[in-house]
Protein backbone atom coordinates (compact mmCIF):
# COMPACT_ATOMS: atom_id res chain seq x y z
CA UNK A 1 0.00 0.00 0.00
CA UNK A 2 1.20 3.43 -0.71
CA UNK A 3 1.20 6.15 1.84
CA UNK A 4 1.43 10.16 1.44
CA UNK A 5 2.54 12.12 3.93
CA UNK A 6 0.41 15.12 5.22
CA UNK A 7 2.40 16.77 8.36
CA UNK A 8 5.74 15.80 10.07
CA UNK A 9 8.02 17.24 12.66
CA UNK A 10 11.56 16.91 12.56
CA UNK A 11 13.77 17.33 15.80
CA UNK A 12 17.78 17.15 16.23
CA UNK A 13 20.09 17.85 18.84
CA UNK A 14 24.09 17.62 19.13
CA UNK A 15 25.19 18.49 22.81
CA UNK A 16 28.66 17.80 21.80
CA UNK A 17 29.15 20.45 19.13
CA UNK A 18 28.36 23.09 22.07
CA UNK A 19 31.74 23.92 23.46
CA UNK A 20 31.92 22.17 27.49
CA UNK A 21 28.95 20.24 27.06
CA UNK A 22 28.72 16.71 26.79
CA UNK A 23 26.01 14.45 25.56
CA UNK A 24 24.98 10.90 24.32
CA UNK A 25 25.67 11.95 20.51
CA UNK A 26 23.35 13.20 17.78
CA UNK A 27 19.53 12.27 18.14
CA UNK A 28 16.90 13.04 14.84
CA UNK A 29 13.58 12.31 16.17
CA UNK A 30 10.90 12.42 12.99
CA UNK A 31 7.11 12.43 13.65
CA UNK A 32 4.81 11.73 10.93
CA UNK A 33 1.13 11.52 9.64
CA UNK A 34 -0.30 9.97 6.53
CA UNK A 35 -3.01 9.01 4.55
CA UNK A 36 -3.60 6.30 1.70
CA UNK A 37 -2.35 7.51 -1.25
CA UNK A 38 -5.45 7.21 -3.08
CA UNK A 39 -7.21 9.49 -0.83
CA UNK A 40 -7.76 13.30 -1.27
CA UNK A 41 -5.82 15.70 1.10
CA UNK A 42 -6.06 19.69 1.34
CA UNK A 43 -4.43 21.16 4.06
CA UNK A 44 -6.59 23.30 6.48
CA UNK A 45 -6.99 27.03 5.02
CA UNK A 46 -5.14 30.05 6.36
CA UNK A 47 -6.90 31.81 9.00
CA UNK A 48 -7.70 35.17 8.05
CA UNK A 49 -5.37 37.49 9.76
CA UNK A 50 -6.45 39.83 12.68
CA UNK A 51 -5.74 43.52 12.76
CA UNK A 52 -4.32 44.25 16.55
CA UNK A 53 -5.79 47.93 17.15
CA UNK A 54 -7.87 50.58 15.60
CA UNK A 55 -7.16 51.67 12.37
CA UNK A 56 -7.29 55.31 11.26
CA UNK A 57 -8.80 56.13 8.13
CA UNK A 58 -10.13 59.20 6.14
CA UNK A 59 -13.73 59.35 4.81
CA UNK A 60 -13.45 60.31 1.46
CA UNK A 61 -16.09 60.87 -2.15
CA UNK A 62 -16.35 63.24 -5.17
CA UNK A 63 -14.97 67.00 -5.01
CA UNK A 64 -17.54 69.14 -3.88
CA UNK A 65 -19.41 66.60 -1.64
CA UNK A 66 -19.55 67.10 2.15
CA UNK A 67 -20.23 63.61 3.06
CA UNK A 68 -20.85 61.40 0.09
CA UNK A 69 -23.54 58.16 1.00
CA UNK A 70 -24.18 55.37 -1.38
CA UNK A 71 -28.01 54.19 -1.58
CA UNK A 72 -27.04 51.74 1.43
CA UNK A 73 -25.91 54.91 3.53
CA UNK A 74 -22.44 53.66 3.59
CA UNK A 75 -19.13 56.17 3.13
CA UNK A 76 -15.74 55.07 1.49
CA UNK A 77 -12.84 55.68 3.50
CA UNK A 78 -9.22 55.72 3.05
CA UNK A 79 -7.00 53.98 5.20
CA UNK A 80 -3.41 55.73 5.90
CA UNK A 81 -1.25 52.60 4.73
CA UNK A 82 -3.36 52.47 1.36
CA UNK A 83 -0.99 53.55 -1.58
CA UNK A 84 -3.32 51.75 -4.50
CA UNK A 85 -6.70 53.20 -4.22
CA UNK A 86 -7.32 56.89 -5.11
CA UNK A 87 -9.05 59.31 -1.84
CA UNK A 88 -11.69 60.58 -4.40
CA UNK A 89 -14.15 57.45 -5.11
Amino acid sequence: REWQVVASDLHGEQPQAVPGRRGSGTTLDNHFAVIPADRTWRPQPLLKPLVDGPQSAVVTGPAGEEIFCDEHGRVRVKFNWDRYNPADQ
